[in-house]
C-alpha cells in the first residue's frame, strides 16, 4: 500500500509506522527520482561542459548590467579583474548639458582602468565604484552612473 504521506516536491512515499510498504512503492519512487534527475542532468542550459566552462573563463570581454539605485556611491562586482572597461547608461547620451545650470554637464558614460578612470568611476580589483551626484553642486560635472531606475551596461576587458 502506498504511504499515508508524500514528500513535497516529487510526491514520493513517506511512510509512517502503520503503513505497509510494498516493493512496487519503492520501484515507483525510484522511477520518479530517475526521471527527475535524468531531465535535470540533460538540461544543457543549466549545465556546462568542461570545454564550455573553459571558454567562459578565457573570454577577454565580460559584459554586464546593473540598475541604478540612486545612492551617491555604489560598488558593482564585475565578476572578473579587468584591465580596463567602459560603462554607460542605456537611452542616454554619453554626456549632456544640465538644462537647469549653465556650464554643468551630466556624465552618463565613462571609462575605467587599472591606470586611472573617468571622474566618478573607480576600479579596485574586480569591483567598479560608480558615483551619482546627489543634491545641488557647483561642480562642472554631474555624475550620473547610478541614477535610480536607469539601466547601465559595462564592458570589462581582461588582460
Amino acid at each position: 500500500m502506498p504511504s499515508s504521506n508524500k514528500t513535497t516536491h516529487l510526491q514520493l512515499n513517506s511512510f509512517i509506522g502503520s503503513d505497509k510498504p510494498k516493493m512496487d512503492d519503492f520501484n515507483y519512487d525510484n522511477q520518479k527520482i530517475d526521471a527527475a534527475l535524468g531531465e535535470h542532468l540533460a538540461d544543457a542550459v543549466a549545465h556546462l561542459t568542461a570545454q564550455e566552462r573553459q571558454n567562459l573563463n578565457n573570454q577577454k570581454v565580460v559584459i554586464g548590467s546593473y540598475t541604478g539605485n540612486g545612492m551617491e556611491e555604489r560598488d558593482i562586482p564585475l565578476g572578473c579583474t579587468p584591465q580596463a572597461g567602459i560603462v554607460f547608461a542605456l537611452g542616454q547620451p554619453l554626456a549632456a548639458a544640465n538644462p537647469a545650470q549653465s556650464g554643468q554637464t551630466y556624465l552618463y558614460a565613462g571609462g575605467f582602468s587599472t591606470s586611472g578612470s573617468s571622474l566618478g568611476l573607480t576600479l579596485t580589483g574586480s569591483t567598479l565604484r560608480v558615483e551619482e551626484t546627489v543634491g545641488s553642486t557647483v561642480n562642472p560635472q554631474i555624475f550620473r552612473y547610478n541614477t535610480q531606475g536607469t539601466t547601465y551596461l559595462y564592458l570589462a576587458f581582461r588582460p
